[in-house]
């Protein structure tokens, strides 16, 4: 897929090949990219942990230290975070995307027009949109001799708003604006992109762009899972979506392809304003997608589609052109942003990759933990991958990701390897256990009492 402002931003910086999310889940992971701090340690362990307020006393984000430090801190888009780490911007984000969105649509288009026959409504906007054969609207109200859709949340479809106004494209405005508002005084400033993530309306001429026909199907596509702790896992594509997984696929790539638009107008405006040479950008997402591998859909695993996610650091004359293929953790940009910077923060659960960048190496021992709710956490290195389930009839699962990168063969659970692989298992038992008494993790007498299963 053609995505020229993204790979010419990766030109130009250090990209990450194998960066973890530390919560393959929305608000647990921007709370720790925010923070530093695993999501054990920072209390926004789940998505409605955020509305709540549920973050431990004290814990606090890059940007209120810079917003302390005479920096100038504006975030455009999603929130999604606990409000206690709000008091740093000035407006406050937008706790309700759909209802600011909206108020946007009617300030700047006339009234939205009425659904033709078959269209529905796009619950963000307010406007028609034309439904996909695997959308939730569409299969509960159209065609209820299906199999029931075990949940909502599965929107598709292409998009009646102008591509000039989609919630993206306001983002981005509005991303815009604060650059030409702050250019001239220190700034931190946020674009939070909704696409891709669901709801997958995306506007004509993006959808226009992606052609299923032309898109692979994953390799691991048809994984029945039998010696995994996602087996019988709620995310699983029904029917109808297996049908349609390379359309699936298509309405993301197409929201991908509006991202990399907007990418490429800030950046711009970053040109214009002569902001190049002394504005760190960082490109990243809070979680990967599925799309399929594994027989799956959205996030919420510990494979790789759901844990693995971009990352793009620029600074020109100080971050050089390079790619980093060591895993690393999103909690450590807390510590590098500090690190560029030159303003101390607070010390954290991550570490700065100013060394890793500059000189393209990796430390030895380095491993990234990521955990999912009160359910699974996972430990890796660029050669190992083990998961742990806090569920006593789970198995444990452990790859050796050299011979097998599209982690199909679990070597623990019900493996005939089973007993070759319990030495390196126990190595990696081990070194999650370290880990969780350094990090005073609840689990961790758990843990040391389940033998490897």
């Amino acid at each position: 897929m053609d995505t020229p402002n993204l790979d010419r931003l990766a030109r130009e910086g250090t990209r990450f090949e194998r960066a973890i999310t530390p919560s393959p889940i929305c608000a647990p992971a921007r709370v720790s990219i925010l923070t530093g701090h695993y999501i054990h340690r920072h209390g926004c362990t789940t998505n409605p942990a955020a509305p709540a307020n549920r973050i431990r006393p004290g814990v606090t984000s890059f940007d209120q230290k810079l917003h302390k430090a005479g920096y100038a801190t504006r975030y455009c888009g999603r929130w999604h975070a606990p409000p206690a780490l709000l008091d740093a911007y000035d407006p406050a984000p937008i706790m309700d995307d759909s209802e600011y969105y909206r108020a946007y649509l009617a300030r700047v288009l006339p009234p939205a027009p009425k659904p033709r026959p078959g269209q529905f409504i796009n619950p963000y906007s307010g406007w028609p949109y034309d439904p996909d054969p695997m959308d939730y609207a569409y299969r509960t109200e159209q065609r209820p001799h299906e199999p029931p859709v075990p949940m909502p949340g599965k929107l598709y479809g292409r998009d009646s708003v102008p591509a000039a106004h989609t919630i993206s494209a306001m983002t981005a405005d509005e991303t815009i604006v604060a650059l030409n508002d702050l250019h001239n005084v220190p700034f931190s400033i946020t674009c939070s992109l909704l696409h891709p993530h669901p709801p997958l309306y995306i506007a004509r001429p993006y959808c226009d762009e992606v052609k299923a026909a032309d898109l692979g199907i994953s390799e691991t596509f048809d994984d029945s899972r039998e010696d995994s702790i996602y087996r019988d896992f709620d995310r699983a594509l029904d029917q109808v979506e297996r049908a349609h997984i390379r359309l699936i696929m298509a309405r993301y790539y197409a929201a991908v392809k509006e991202v990399d638009h907007h990418v490429g107008r800030i950046l711009a405006a970053i040109d214009r304003l002569q902001l190049r040479d002394r504005t760190l950008v960082i490109f990243t997402a809070d979680h990967g997608e599925m799309l399929g591998d594994h027989g799956l859909g959205q996030k919420f695993v510990f494979y790789d589609g759901s844990v693995r996610v971009p990352l793009i650091l620029r600074l020109p004359g100080r971050i050089p052109r390079g790619v980093i293929v060591e895993p690393v953790n999103l909690i450590d940009l807390y510590a590098t942003i500090s690190d560029y910077l030159g303003i101390q923060f607070p010390s954290r659960d991550g570490r700065s990759l100013r060394e890793q960048i500059q000189e393209n190496k990796s430390s030895p021992g380095d491993f990234i933990v990521s955990q999912f709710e009160e359910r699974h956490i996972m430990i890796q290195d660029r050669e190992w991958k083990y998961v742990w389930s806090i569920h006593p009839n789970d198995v444990d699962m452990l790859f050796h990701l050299e011979p097998d990168p599209n982690e199909l063969n679990n070597l623990l659970g019900r493996s005939p390897r089973r007993a070759k692989y319990l030495q390196p298992a126990r190595r990696w038992n081990q070194k999650l256990l370290e880990w969780m008494e350094q990090t005073s993790h609840p689990w961790k007498d758990r843990v040391s009492r389940t033998e490897i299963r």
